[in-house]
């Protein structure tokens, strides 16, 4: 590659970034969760939860709707027990799950 061909490679990489770098557009925007960050509300649910608690928000129970009753009461008597932050329904849909 010739001299001059590196200088342009050079210049257009460099005018490149700063372009990307003064249009603000190369950075990712701030997630949606951050501002419930000093939410009074999030703030007193947080202060009145058990370790325990906060710990089973960061799980997940996997429901099957197809299985049978047995396994339907396991997952429920799972939800009743450990109050999991959420619900991973692996076949069908969830409104047909909850009936």
């Amino acid at each position: 590659m010739s001299d001059i061909m590196k200088q342009i490679l050079k210049f257009f990489l460099i005018y490149t970034f700063l372009i990307t770098l003064v249009s603000g557009k190369g950075f990712a925007a701030d997630p949606p969760f951050l501002k419930f960050m000093n939410d009074s509300w999030v703030d007193s649910l947080l202060e009145n939860m058990t370790l325990e608690e906060k710990i089973s928000q960061l799980m997940m129970i996997t429901a099957y709707p197809q299985q049978n009753d047995a396994s339907k009461n396991q997952v429920i008597q799972s939800i009743k027990e450990l109050k999991p932050g959420g619900i991973l329904v692996m076949q069908g849909n969830p409104v047909k799950t909850a009936s």
